[in-house]
């Protein structure tokens, strides 16, 4: 081994004995680990959400006293529509941006603790692409998040939290919301009812295509922890 390569190595030992040397004089807070998910939205294939189409209502509306039909006209009248949540695919995790960093507790070296108050934290779903009110309301659904779009996680009392090993003395832990990148595929159908001149007989119901709706951001729950010498 050269004499250049032997110094160049010994000054970087040295550096890096340095800067934890500084470290540790000064207390400085070092993260200890990477974001831990502890909760997220599982999706529920099938959900529906049902709404009425204002312009199928106008153009094929139902039967009323006011209209006389002769029995063998068979004909349909619009009763509602449905959007039915088939499927998604996740395309990329901790997209961030990383939000609601909420503090949990402090933990020294050599003890264990749990919480004393319950920590919460909640995050709200994103649509990165313009979507119809009406589709947005079934993703939520299918996510099992509020009508607002919400999910929340709360930490039990009962979890434990460790402290750090040495030679750090103190270990802060923290919650957070981050969020993974999915693309959901909602279907539409149309159900009209069928008469026999002004007798119902039935439903028909009329599939309208499927919507991929991309860029959607589901909120999870995750929690890290940052050690420190003080």
């Amino acid at each position: 081994m050269s004499k250049k390569l032997v110094s160049l190595l010994l000054i970087a030992v040295f550096l890096s004995i340095s800067s934890f040397s500084f470290a540790f004089a000064l207390g400085v807070a070092i993260p200890n680990s990477e974001e831990k998910v502890l909760g997220k939205p599982t999706d529920k294939v099938g959900t529906i959400v049902t709404f009425v189409d204002a312009n199928l209502s106008k153009t094929s509306p139902l039967v009323t006293n006011n209209l006389v039909y002769p029995m063998g006209t068979i004909h349909e009248g619009y009763d509602h529509s449905y959007y039915y949540y088939d499927h998604s695919a996740i395309y990329a995790y901790n997209v961030g941006p990383r939000c609601n960093d909420i503090f949990l507790i402090s933990v020294a070296r050599g003890t264990t603790k749990t919480l004393t108050t319950t920590k919460t934290v909640s995050g709200t779903i994103v649509f990165t692409t313009s979507v119809e009110a009406g589709i947005q309301d079934v993703v939520k659904a299918g996510f099992g998040l509020t009508s607002s779009g919400t999910y929340t996680y709360t930490w039990s009392l009962t979890q434990q939290f460790t402290g750090p090993p040495a030679p750090y003395n103190s270990r802060d832990y923290y919650g957070a919301i981050n969020y993974d990148l999915y693309s959901v595929y909602v279907k539409r159908y149309d159900v009209y009812r069928v008469y026999n001149g002004n007798a119902m007989t039935g439903y028909n119901t009329y599939y309208q295509g499927l919507t991929t709706v991309n860029g959607v951001k589901i909120p999870k729950a995750v929690q890290y922890s940052v050690d420190s010498i003080q």
